[in-house]
């Protein structure tokens, strides 16, 4: 499976494995890098800005990076 170059990180369809991909930050512009052994559900960051993005599996095979949700801790308040 094969990245492809044009994606932007936010919504785009993604063939993980057999390269590193550098994406483009939603936010900033900046680098998102995809590893080739990134597996669904596996987070990734902006080098630039540090926003989250968690990577989702759209069918078999086929992912898209989306900004992952923030978790709040909960002080039983």
């Amino acid at each position: 499976m094969l990245l492809q170059k044009s994606c932007i990180a936010y919504g785009s369809v993604l063939d993980l494995g057999g390269m590193k991909m550098n994406m483009e930050c939603k936010m900033c512009g900046g680098k998102v890098i995809v590893p080739d052994d990134a597996l669904k559900g596996e987070i990734v960051s902006c080098g630039d800005c540090g926003l989250d993005y968690e990577i989702q599996e759209e069918s078999p095979g086929k992912f898209f990076l989306k900004v992952a949700e923030e978790v709040k801790e909960d002080w039983g308040e």
